[in-house]
């Protein structure tokens, strides 16, 4: 049997404990990443990133099914079993030291895209196309005043002092590694998807579309429809039919396409049709209505 060389895990698990700063269990949980880990710009391993992420089939369909399989099991067992980034990598290493024995056993027996097979969830779910890093930007923002700040920024700033006048606030905290470079971890951080990207994400689920237009019923099709004018009662067709979502509101027929906020004076906000549609939001092929819900407190 030939030697292989003793299993060598990335150090990013212990880079988490070392931060000292996130509680015990959300290190547990598989899809948790540490404020130093977003921003050290790698992988939580040390592989290399995929640059065949926009071809037309993901990268794991170029190699051989069985590392694909093992790739499918990884984000499985993430997903679903909860097993955290160092068990997945223990997975993936154990499938890929497998692999190699039978590579070594019969010459007959190749595994295509053995020799750069993904160690880590993050990369497996790169490779397999679902991974949503790349829809997400990590701004991290002033502990006080809330400045935003793009990623970037973090390692031009000169000193961790919020740059806003009178703000007595901190970006970021500094620490000196065993190696002796220093690292800047950001005092708070702000996520951010661009909502385009984020509905085409949704979209692209199979049977999403579908699923969208359930709420639909008689009279309800897409057309051209003028929104829900009448008031009160007059407003359901049955006022006794008691209500069991938002679709049987009468606000969601009332919504109108094309408007656009302007000031109506020094204290007004009018929302006008300024293409004149007399058109009913909804009742657009793809009519979606976003809602925003907090809980303001002091």
């Amino acid at each position: 049997m030939p030697q292989f060389d003793e299993l060598r895990f990335s150090d990013s698990e212990a880079e988490v404990e070392e931060e000292g700063e996130e509680e015990n269990d959300l290190l547990d949980d598989p899809l948790f990443q540490s404020r130093g880990m977003l921003f050290t710009g790698e992988d939580s391993g040390s592989e290399d990133d995929d640059k065949d992420e926009d071809d037309d089939l993901p990268a794991a369909f170029q190699e051989h099914p069985a590392i694909r399989n093992a790739y499918i099991r990884a984000f499985l067992l993430a997903s679903l079993k909860g097993s955290t980034h160092a068990a997945i990598q223990i997975h993936l290493e154990g499938i890929a030291v497998g692999l190699r024995a039978a590579e070594a056993q019969s010459p007959d027996v190749s595994f295509d895209g053995l020799d750069r097979m993904a160690r880590t969830l993050a990369t497996a779910e790169k490779r397999l196309g679902i991974s949503t890093d790349r829809f997400i930007t990590y701004y991290f923002v002033c502990d006080i005043c809330w400045t935003l700040h793009h990623p970037s920024e973090l390692t031009q700033l000169l000193d961790p002092a919020c740059n806003k006048p009178g703000c007595s606030g901190t970006l970021y905290t500094s620490k000196r590694l065993s190696d002796g470079t220093t690292k800047r971890t950001p005092t708070k951080i702000l996520p951010y998807v661009p909502l385009k990207k984020a509905i085409q994400h949704l979209l692209l689920r199979p049977g999403k579309y579908e699923q969208l237009q359930q709420w639909r019923g008689d009279g309800d099709e897409p057309g051209r429809v003028q929104p829900l004018m009448a008031r009160g009662l007059d407003a359901f067709p049955d006022p006794s039919k008691h209500m069991s979502d938002v679709y049987d509101g009468w606000g969601w027929r009332a919504i109108q396409a094309g408007l656009e906020r302007r000031r109506g004076g020094p204290w007004t906000i009018q929302d006008v049709d300024v293409r004149n549609l007399h058109q009913r939001f909804v009742s657009l092929p793809l009519g979606l209505v976003w809602q925003m819900n907090l809980d303001w407190y002091v």
